[in-house]
């Protein structure tokens, strides 16, 4: 089962883990897999181009994510970096629904700061 959890402070995205594999079918058949993976990518490459150096990521191939948005950005890269992560979070949720056996997310409100 594909894990993704979603961190918020004061409801604005600071981190998303992405873990686990789907199990939906063979590795390299895997549409679950493939689904989550094409919309972590997407995000990765909006969070890249929008906020550069902006924020922190960890991709690990054996099926481990974690991306990390600082408390500290301008109002501008805040609202570009929650409309990229928000988009990710329906896409799972839509894979979620389709799929239910195979994606399960977790949302908390965290209290920490950077």
């Amino acid at each position: 089962m594909i894990h993704i959890v979603f961190e918020r402070k004061n409801e604005r995205y600071r981190l998303v883990r992405v873990s686990g594999h789907a199990g939906y079918d063979d590795e390299g058949k895997d549409i679950v897999c493939a689904g989550v993976s094409a919309l972590l990518g997407g995000m990765l490459n909006g969070l890249e181009y929008f906020l550069e150096d902006g924020f922190d990521y960890q991709v690990d191939p054996s099926g481990w994510s974690e991306v990390i948005l600082p408390g500290r950005m301008t109002e501008a890269q805040d609202e570009k970096a929650f409309t990229i992560v928000k988009t990710f979070e329906l896409g799972v949720k839509m894979l979620r629904a389709d799929y239910p056996d195979y994606v399960r997310i977790h949302e908390e409100e965290v209290d920490c700061d950077d």
